[in-house]
C-alpha cells in the first residue's frame, strides 16, 4: 500500500513496531520516489490495550502530521483450533486485529472530521479485513471473529461518517506475504501491488470489496457452501497448520 499511495504522490507515515525495518522501507521508497516526505512511529498494536495506551503512543505524535488516508493494515495471522492456542496468542490476535481497528478509528476520526471541515478535504480509512471474517471459520474462529468484528466497524462507521470520511472493509484472499508464507501468485494468491490497486480502486465507491476477480469468486463458493461442511474442512487444516507452528 505504501509504495502505491506513494507513487501517487502521498508522503508516508508509517506506524510499527520494528523500528529499523520501518527505516529501511521508507528508505526504499524514498529512493524509488525522492519528491516525498517520510516518517514513523514505533508502536507495537500487540501490547497496547487501551485507549489511554494509543493516546500516549500513537495519538500525541501523529498530531504534527496532515494525514488524508489511514491504512490499518497491521494484522496477526496465527492459525489454529482456538484450545490449542496459547494466551499470549489470543491477546495478540485480538489486540491488533479487532482493538487496533477501532481504537486508530476511534482517534483518527475526529481528526478527518476536523480537516473536512477546515479544509473541505475527506479523509479515508482503509480497513485491511479478510475473507475468512464472512464466516464462523472453525480452525481459526479467533482469527475468524476479529477479522468480522474489523470490517463490521469500517462497514458501520461508512455510514454514520459518509459526508466527511471514506471507510473501507477490504477482504482479501490469500496475498503474497510473509504472513501466508506465500511469495508466488497463482490462481489463488494475488501480488501485494494487486492487491493494492484494487483495492484504492473501490475507495470511496464501495464500504467493502474484495478486490480481485479471483477472490471474488473464491468468496462466491465461501458465501454459498454449507457451513458445516467449511468448518469440518477449515477445522481439519487449522489443525495441520498448528501442528507445522509448533514444530518450528
Amino acid at each position: 500500500m505504501c509504495r502505491n499511495l506513494a507513487s501517487q504522490g502521498f508522503n508516508i507515515l508509517i506506524i510499527a513496531r520494528n523500528k529499523d525495518k520501518m527505516k529501511e522501507k521508507l528508505q526504499d521508497l524514498y529512493l524509488e520516489f525522492p519528491h516525498i516526505k517520510t516518517g514513523h512511529i514505533v508502536a507495537d498494536f500487540g501490547e497496547l490495550k487501551t485507549m489511554e495506551d494509543y493516546k500516549k503512543k500513537v495519538e500525541y505524535e501523529m498530531e504534527f502530521y496532515d494525514i488524508g488516508v489511514l491504512a490499518l493494515n497491521a494484522g496477526v495471522g496465527t492459525m489454529g483450533p482456538f484450545e490449542e492456542l496459547t494466551d499470549k496468542e489470543v491477546e495478540s490476535i485480538v489486540n491488533v486485529n479487532a482493538l487496533h481497528v477501532i481504537y486508530m478509528a476511534k482517534i483518527m476520526a475526529p481528526i478527518f472530521v476536523e480537516r473536512y471541515n477546515q479544509k473541505g478535504k475527506r479523509g479515508a480509512i482503509i480497513v485491511t479485513s479478510s475473507g475468512l471474517g464472512s464466516r464462523p471459520i472453525s480452525g481459526t474462529i479467533t482469527y475468524s471473529a476479529t477479522k468480522s468484528f474489523a470490517s463490521f466497524v469500517a462497514e458501520g462507521l461508512n455510514h454514520e461518517f459518509k459526508d466527511k470520511i471514506d471507510f473501507l472493509s477490504y477482504q482479501a484472499g490469500e496475498v503474497t506475504t510473509k504472513m501466508l508464507n506465500r511469495f508466488k501468485t497463482d490462481a489463488r494468491t494475488i501480488s501485494t501491488d494487486r492487491a493494492a490497486q484494487v483495492c484504492f480502486r473501490d475507495l470511496g465507491c464501495e464500504q467493502m470489496t474484495r478486490g480481485s476477480f479471483r477472490h471474488e469468486v473464491a468468496m462466491l463458493a465461501m458465501d454459498y457452501m454449507p457451513l458445516s461442511w467449511i468448518q469440518s474442512f477449515m477445522f481439519t487444516i487449522g489443525q495441520k497448520t498448528m501442528k507445522k507452528i509448533r514444530a518450528r
